[in-house]
């Protein structure tokens, strides 16, 4: 036999091809084909199992098996879809109009109804219920107010002019004097302050006046709680000396001839006064009382062309926008100091003392901080101190020492307060009351309020309008209602970008083409000319009151505005004015200045710096207090403001009856859901942006 390596090698194997092996059964040589190695070794290797497998299925025949039966199940899941679909789905009726039901939607149409309507999308974003807005209805003190933009604000001018009927005959000549330990200081309005203590009967006369027979006359102006033992008022003739005595509610008298008689003030012996007012009016009213005061004004109407009275408007005004905080501790910085010395950092002062009662300064002057308050309201001053000694802390209405409020540091930390009638500002002073003492005031707060609260630092946004806004108060037909007084007002309109002139202000010279109407029986001269562009029957003049009869019912002088455009100045003909070149040469000397409305509102655009600032404006949380002052009178405003999120539900709660207690400061997708279930109606009520 050949060795092995002797045979010849085969190319390509056949299953009918022998091998030799050795039969372990029977240890003998045999031959076998190469089919049958073949199918030995599939048996083998189908029975064994194999653990990296990922199947459930460790065997290879197993793991086949198990991987085409899911096979199976996906094809036939993936068909059942495709069945569903098709159910919904026409593939050959595409709708372009987007109004079938059923039918698939165009994809571009569907695009571009889209882009359509993003600037709709966007304005909807913008205006998604995160906020309540209120109108602030004129109101100047807003305590509800939540941070945001003020909207849709409107401005408003304003007029006052005091008139006076002429009751008060007597013309006051007194002047500030002092006599016998009195001092009688003459306040320019007819009126005098007295203080002092007499060391003997003292009388200040005031003036002398002629009276006419059988008339009666009543004198007052005599403060209350005089007496013929204390003070008093004197009216006494100069023939017979007969002598009548105000002591505080007016006294009545006749004379059976006519007379001068003089008016004085008395204060007797021994008697101390401190800082009386007397108001000496005598008068043919003879229920006149001490509050019906007027300064003389030639014993006739006025306005009238010797005692003018101004037409007081607003005047560049300047809106303000103030937290609760009113006080402006930095423009209260630098105030003086009397009888010590004082050092200012960021929101404070100290105080040390080198004398008896050291303070701030407080008189109105240029240097002195004045605050704007409303009569009637309460507000409450609070502050921080380094120590409790004694220092007093004083508000002055109008910045006078004639009436304040005071309080000492080692008592309290707060003063509260009502503003008194006819008070517009308050000033402020804090002070140390022993010598060598020092206080350090801190987290000073005024706030509108009847109690204080958490201190906040002031803040304040302002704009400026280099405007006059003119205003004439009306009956009816007014376009704004401010304190319940009618106005044709001009104003401005922030939305629109416009000041619209509803008023015109001129000033008649004698330029004018002025021409006479008529002489009355009265000797009431009718001046007219001829204007296209005011209103009848309203009207305002600083030498003349506004009339409403025609010619034939005039005894006193005035101006009078007809229906037809027409103005007429009403004269005296005792002036020696009798014809229209005499009555220009008047008024070249006594210039007229009139106000009236406009029959066509004018608009002037403001300009984009302007709208912007005005837009810029917003409220604070959770309180905002807004101001317009001018030169001259304050403006009024009106304007949509955000108010806190728990005011607004309140007000929906309001209109549902719902007296539950809610929680304001979820998060977004419980307050969606809130919102959706239990104020769906009551929000398609209320205004919110």
């Amino acid at each position: 036999m050949a060795k092995w390596n002797e045979y010849g090698l085969k190319t390509g194997t056949s299953a009918r091809d022998e091998v030799l092996i050795l039969d372990s059964d029977t240890n003998t040589n045999k031959r076998i084909t190469v089919e049958d190695i073949q199918e030995f070794s599939n048996g083998k290797m189908l029975e064994k199992e194999n653990s990296t497998l990922s199947t459930e299925a460790k065997t290879l025949i197993g793991a086949i098996n198990e991987v085409d039966a899911k096979n199976n199940a996906q094809d036939e899941s993936l068909e059942a879809i495709e069945k569903k679909f098709s159910s919904y789905v026409k593939k050959t009726d595409v709708d372009s109009t987007l109004s079938v039901a059923g039918s698939p939607a165009d994809a571009k149409v569907v695009g571009e109804r889209f882009k359509s309507n993003e600037k709709v999308i966007a304005e909807l974003a913008d205006k998604k219920i995160t906020k309540f807005y209120a109108s602030s209805q004129g109101n100047t003190h807003l305590p509800d107010s939540d941070k945001g933009k003020i909207q849709d604000m409107f401005l408003y001018g304003k007029s006052e002019q005091v008139q006076y009927k002429g009751k008060n005959l007597l013309n006051p000549q007194a002047q500030t004097q002092t006599k016998s330990g009195v001092t009688l200081t003459a306040n320019g309005d007819g009126t005098y302050t007295v203080k002092g203590t007499a060391t003997e009967d003292t009388l200040f006369p005031v003036n002398s006046i002629g009276v006419e027979a059988n008339k009666t006359y009543r004198l007052v102006g005599c403060p209350s709680g005089g007496s013929n033992a204390k003070y008093n008022m004197i009216m006494q003739d100069t023939v017979n000396w007969s002598t009548a005595f105000d002591y505080g509610s007016g006294v009545n008298k006749s004379y059976s001839e006519s007379y001068t008689i003089m008016v004085s003030i008395q204060i007797k012996s021994g008697v101390t006064v401190n800082n009386l007012i007397f108001k000496p009016m005598l008068t043919t009213d003879t229920t006149a009382t001490y509050d019906d005061f007027e300064p003389y004004v030639g014993g006739i109407p006025s306005p009238n062309p010797e005692y003018p009275q101004e037409i007081k408007t607003v005047v560049n005004p300047v809106v303000k926008v103030r937290g609760k905080n009113l006080f402006d501790f930095e423009k209260f910085k630098g105030t003086e100091v009397v009888r010590g010395s004082v050092d200012y950092d960021e929101n404070g002062l100290t105080l040390t003392s080198t004398g008896e009662d050291c303070y701030t300064l407080f008189l109105h002057t240029d240097k002195v901080l004045k605050i704007p308050v409303k009569y009637g309201k309460t507000y409450t001053l609070s502050w921080k101190a380094s120590n409790d000694l004694s220092g007093n802390i004083v508000v002055f209405f109008d910045g006078k020492t004639a009436d304040y409020v005071t309080v000492n540091n080692a008592n309290v930390k707060k003063s509260v307060f009502k503003i008194p009638v006819n008070k517009t500002f308050i000033t402020i002073r804090f002070g140390v009351l022993r010598s060598g003492n020092t206080i350090r005031y801190y987290d000073i707060q005024l706030e509108e309020n009847i109690d204080s609260t958490s201190y906040e630092p002031y803040t304040e946004q302002s704009v400026t309008l280099p405007y006059t806004l003119y205003a004439i108060p009306v009956s009816t037909g007014g376009n704004v209602t401010i304190d319940g007084q009618q106005y044709v007002a001009d104003y401005v309109d922030v939305e629109r970008g416009k000041l619209v002139r509803m008023c015109k202000e001129v000033e008649y010279n004698g330029d004018e083409n002025w021409e006479l109407q008529s002489i009355n029986e009265n000797n009431i001269a009718n001046f007219r000319i001829y204007e296209k562009m005011f209103l009848g029957f309203k009207g305002l003049s600083d030498k003349l009151l506004l009339q409403t009869d025609t010619i034939q019912y005039i005894s006193r002088e005035g101006i009078y505005i007809n229906d037809t455009f027409v103005v007429y100045i009403r004269i005296s003909k005792n002036r020696n004015i009798s014809t229209a070149t005499e009555f220009k040469s008047f008024l070249s000397k006594n210039p007229i200045r009139a106000l009236f409305a406009l029959s066509t509102p004018k608009e002037i655009d403001l300009t984009p710096e302007q709208i912007q600032a005005y837009k810029s404006l917003s409220t604070n949380y959770p309180v905002t207090n807004i101001e317009v002052s001018s030169e001259q009178l304050d403006g009024y405003t009106i304007f949509n403001y955000p108010i806190s999120m728990a005011e607004g539900w309140n007000y929906v709660k309001q209109q549902l009856n719902d007296n539950r207690d809610y929680i304001y400061d979820m998060d977004l997708q419980s307050a969606e859901a809130y919102v959706n279930s239990e104020y769906a109606v009551a929000l398609t009520e209320l205004e919110v942006m």
